[in-house]
């Protein structure tokens, strides 16, 4: 893999040092809403409504979910997999919404955005940027949720919900050529617990921070061996090669055996992602601390 094994080291060991902003829940409470920020690894669609061009607004994403929603594969993402796990609605986009569906949404909403990072300056012109996700939950808890549950339950509400951020891929990439170094790597890691601590000054406790991906497997950047369970880990779904810049265009020709591809194109399919929602919260073979997802229920 062409990431350096110490950063990617560096960014798990300090990132999960990061859940310890989270309370412990009782056995018995239910996790009442999921709120989601990050990049196109969980974007429900938000890109749809900034300028760009990676809306992924047509066939064949969406291929598995029945209809185009502007996820970056070809049905479910990790954010929604975990939804499924807490007996929760998939969590809307949040610029998807009118003002009177925020108002009555309170099972969780979806900030992230394909294409940004944690820093201000990454795509900060076509996406919808980590501090632009964290001013629009600021404006869910002050001025939505209240209308929604009433003010005094929405400390309650927010204290008890879980919240996924999926994000840092993209900062490690300007311009499409990677910046990524021990210095950068403390750097970033600050940058991002800065953000999670304004969430947490909004009152949220109970964090799931997903790491960097080993960026050195994408199928833009190199070959790599093939995981457990799945037979395709070279090449992507769609498009069927790995020449040109790997975007999926509108029809284009993809893969029938979707199932046995680790990559819809330069993001994991809904297969790959099940995977890892098992694997992280059901069994929590790769995931720490190592809290499998029913102790939230």
């Amino acid at each position: 893999m062409s990431t350096n094994n110490h950063l990617n080291h560096s960014l798990i060991l300090t990132v999960l040092l990061l859940i310890a902003f989270a309370t412990k829940s009782e056995q018995s409470k239910q996790i009442p809403a999921l709120y989601v920020f990050g990049d196109s690894l969980v974007d429900s669609g938000n890109n749809h409504y900034v300028p760009g061009e990676d809306l992924q607004n047509f066939f064949p994403y969406g291929i598995d979910f029945g209809t185009p929603t502007g996820r970056c594969t070809n049905g479910k993402t990790v954010a929604d997999f975990l939804a499924i796990y807490l007996g929760l609605p998939f969590a809307p986009a949040y610029l998807g919404l009118s003002s009177k569906g925020k108002r009555v949404i309170t099972t969780g909403i979806n900030y992230a955005s394909a294409g940004s990072g944690i820093l201000p300056d990454t795509n900060n012109k076509t996406s919808f940027i980590m501090d632009e996700q964290i001013r629009g939950f600021e404006r869910t808890v002050k001025g939505i949720l209240p209308k929604g549950l009433g003010e005094e339950a929405v400390e309650k509400h927010v204290s008890e919900s879980l919240f996924l951020v999926s994000s840092g891929v993209n900062d490690h990439f300007k311009n499409r050529t990677f910046r990524g170094s021990r210095k950068f790597a403390s750097y970033l890691i600050n940058e991002f617990k800065i953000r999670l601590q304004i969430l947490h000054s909004l009152g949220a406790r109970k964090f799931f921070v997903n790491n960097v991906p080993p960026a050195g497997c994408f199928p833009s950047i190199s070959l790599h061996s093939k995981p457990i369970g799945i037979v395709e880990a070279t090449k992507p779904c769609c498009p069927r090669s790995i020449n040109g810049d790997l975007a999926c265009r509108p029809y284009s020709d993809f893969c029938a055996n979707r199932n046995t591809y680790l990559f819809f194109d330069d993001h994991p399919t809904e297969r790959a992602n099940q995977i890892y929602a098992i694997k992280c919260f059901i069994d929590h073979s790769i995931c720490t601390p190592r809290i499998n997802i029913r102790h939230f229920l």
